[in-house]
């Protein structure tokens, strides 16, 4: 039981383990909360916290977001192990990346999808209102009801999206400009010392406080 709370908790935090445990057990899950939320025997506080994750699994909108959180850990991971292979150089470290970022630019249109596929039993938004200010005599009521699908859509999946794709994108770009500036490293033998002298220095000026004042001309030499 403790861990089903545990689970809860750390799901706030979107750890990558607990989405995948809820992805893969969620029914399971929701009855196991369900359960707790009616013994007796369980503290007051418990009972309450499980009473209300478990009202927040029947929630549509939590459904999209598992299965989306899902889909992205699916291929970040696959990506990752990519990554990891022994011969992986940067250039095709920056592709990876580019890959990926592609893959968020995709996920972009494919909202309707996650709405569709959701999870079973979870059919309802909830349905949320704006702030009310505290209106005049005789003012009308211009409460406004949210549309939950498209706040959903525009101020949590999308943000997330864009977050990423630019997170990557920032890696990318930095692996595909550290393998310009480390490619004449592997063809020394066929560039003239001119060549060699000019890549060294911009090499040297890209890491100024890595790479000494004198390390175009030594390399040069040595080379």
């Amino acid at each position: 039981m403790e861990l089903v709370i545990s689970v809860y908790k750390s799901f706030r935090k979107r750890k990558p383990f607990t989405i995948k445990v809820l992805g893969h057990s969620y029914a399971s899950i929701k009855r196991c909360l369900e359960h707790i939320s009616q013994n007796i025997e369980e503290k007051s506080v418990v009972r309450v916290e499980a009473a209300s994750f478990a009202e927040k699994l029947d929630l549509l909108e939590n459904g999209i977001l598992l299965t989306f959180w899902l889909d992205i850990l699916h291929r970040t991971n696959d990506i990752n192990k990519a990554l990891q292979q022994d011969n992986m150089d940067l250039s095709t470290t920056s592709n990876l990346l580019s890959s990926l970022a592609q893959y968020f630019q995709y996920l972009r249109n494919e909202f309707d999808q996650y709405e569709a596929k959701g999870i079973a039993g979870n059919e309802k938004y909830i349905e949320r209102r704006s702030t009310e200010r505290k209106r005049h005599f005789g003012e009308p009521n211009t409460e406004v009801i949210l549309d939950p699908r498209k706040k959903i859509r525009s101020q949590i999946y999308l943000p997330i999206l864009d977050n990423l794709q630019t997170e990557i994108i920032h890696r990318s770009e930095a692996y595909k400009t550290g393998s310009a500036l480390l490619e004449f490293l592997f063809n020394l033998k066929k560039l003239s010392d001119k060549a060699i002298l000019l890549n060294a220095q911009k090499l040297k000026e890209t890491y100024m406080e890595d790479l000494d004042e004198r390390f175009p001309q030594e390399f040069s030499k040595n080379s």
